[in-house]
């Protein structure tokens, strides 16, 4: 048993231990005694003393190798020993220190310089316990830290892997659904007819869109996500936004207008993502405004020689917004109220992914609006100026203005047969020879059987995956230019970088848009 308010006296004078006993006794220690080495280490092992006061010079065996036992026990190698003795000479205290003291009290003993002696020492020891204990404490919460974190990490990864599964689970038949909707516009339909495929093309598309806003949110949420720097026109984003809502607004009887006030049009940045700002912003506006106006404006609020500031407005005679709810409107999942998401719809990401964009890319985003007369929602962002046209144009998306050369020569590898059966037709229709592979191993065995002026390569795939066929093609220096390009359901950007690492030149996520889709081949045929 450890008794905590004992200090133990070894020493053979009986003088000695009276002095000790007076001067500790009555400041409240209890005091326990050996008259010899062999017998205070008994005492040491059974009481386990706060602090050992040990003679030098005793029969059997002197203090210093005392002292050498009782740190080589592990029961008493942690109490604290101070030497007593009549030897004063230097190499008598390094001796008691190298043997484990900690200090050296010079006989005849003062009562009042034992008194101190011990007191500091016991002060130092609570002192130390107290960091050991700290210590222990830290170590434990960098420990469960560090749990944390591993079992974080582990949580994203599976929350990555689950979302990417999911996301090709969906895409894959959205293909489908998308790309064969598109080939059945293309043919002699009645007004009936176009009615129900105008249906399922818009909840096709509007299923899509949640599907990539919730990728895109976990992306960011994980600092995943990625802007890119490429030449870019801001006439081309806002001839696309007019084109995109042009029948939305015309079916609501809403006046759309865009203005653009800026000098300079061309630009750094990632056109991308300000376009997918400005389809979610817009398409907020026109989902909440019965008819009237909305506006889109863009000016310049500052410029130098190598960027500019823009400012972006867009402004609706919608229903508005509660002032109660603006500050948690850009929360994730947030909406007005749950009237709002009965009504309209929506999963709540749209304005917090825009607020995330913008942000990522050093700008801001704030919004003004009044209940029953509308909201104007304002974001700024800076853009490099892009002063060399010749890269511009080099850089701008092909356009189809024409039919694509006919009789390339295509691999479609692809393991999905109603995925090969549309694309497979789309491809033909344009004059396109096409022929399929099941899986990577496939791939490679026609590529060196046969000549192919492009490939096409699903990435999830069994027996050999699109990823593992790619890096084995690349490694013949004969396939080095041979374009290859990711057609593939999975839509992370992890997904997109280990593709093109992997050797692949570009990369088309399903559900396949027709002109990307001839988009890419022109670029690379």
């Amino acid at each position: 048993m450890k008794h905590n308010n004992i200090i133990l006296v070894v020493d053979d004078n009986v003088n000695n231990i009276r002095v000790v006993v007076n001067s500790l006794k009555i400041h409240g220690f209890e005091i326990a005694t050996a008259k010899n080495g062999l017998v205070g280490i008994k005492r040491a092992e059974m009481l386990q003393p706060l602090l050992i006061l040990l003679d030098v010079m005793m029969h059997e065996i002197d203090g210093f190798e005392t002292c050498r036992r009782l740190k080589a026990n592990k029961i008493t190698k942690d109490i604290p020993v101070i030497f007593m003795t009549i030897l004063d000479k230097v190499e008598d205290k390094l001796k008691g220190f190298e043997a484990g003291g900690i200090d050296y009290i010079s006989k005849p003993l003062q009562e009042q310089e034992v008194l101190a002696r011990v007191k500091n020492h016991l002060e130092l020891k609570n002192l130390n316990a107290q960091l050991l204990e700290q210590n222990k404490k830290l170590q434990k919460e960098i420990q469960e830290r560090k749990q944390a974190e591993a079992t974080t990490k582990i949580a994203n990864r599976l929350k990555d892997e689950f979302l990417s599964n999911v996301s090709h689970e969906i895409r894959t038949p959205m293909n489908a659904i998308i790309g064969f909707t598109q080939l059945i516009s293309s043919t002699n339909l009645t007004n009936e007819q176009k009615d129900y495929i105008n249906i399922i093309k818009s909840s096709s598309h509007t299923l899509l869109k949640i599907i990539n806003d919730i990728l895109d949110f976990s992306s960011m949420e994980a600092n995943k996500l990625k802007i890119e720097l490429i030449p870019f026109s801001l006439g081309e984003i806002l001839k696309n936004l007019s084109r995109l809502f042009k029948e939305k607004t015309t079916k609501k009887d809403i006046i759309f207008r865009i203005v653009n006030k800026c000098s300079s049009q061309h630009f750094l940045g990632d056109p991308i993502r300000l376009e997918q700002i400005l389809v979610n912003l817009v398409g907020n506006s026109i989902k909440f405004t019965q008819k009237g106006v909305i506006t889109v404006s863009i000016e310049q609020i500052s410029e130098n020689d190598d960027e500019v500031t823009l400012q972006f407005s867009i402004e609706d005679t919608g229903i508005g917004i509660d002032e109660k709810v603006i500050p948690y409107i850009f929360e994730s999942f947030s909406q007005a109220d749950g009237s709002i998401t009965r009504q309209f719809g929506g999963t709540g990401l749209g304005l917090a992914i825009c607020k995330k964009l913008i942000n990522i890319m050093d700008g801001k985003i704030w919004l003004k609006s009044q209940l029953g007369k509308g909201t104007i929602i304002n974001f700024v962002l800076t853009f490099k100026i892009c002063s060399n046209q010749t890269v511009f144009n080099q850089t701008t998306p092909p356009q189809i203005s024409k039919p694509v050369v006919p009789q390339r020569k295509i691999l479609l590898v692809e393991d999905n047969s109603i995925n090969q059966k549309l694309v497979k037709l789309i491809l033909t229709k344009r004059g396109f020879l096409v022929d399929i592979a099941e899986n990577g191993v496939e791939a490679i065995k026609m590529i060196e059987k046969d000549s192919f002026d492009i490939v096409f390569m699903d990435i999830q795939m069994p027996e050999m995956d699109g990823n593992e066929a790619t890096k084995l093609i690349r490694k013949n220096p004969k396939y080095a230019n041979l374009p290859i390009v990711a057609m593939t359901a999975h839509a992370m950007n992890d997904d997109k970088e280990k593709s093109l690492e992997a050797g692949m030149n570009d990369y088309i996520v399903k559900p396949i848009d027709n002109k990307q889709l001839l988009a890419v081949l022109n670029k690379w045929t």
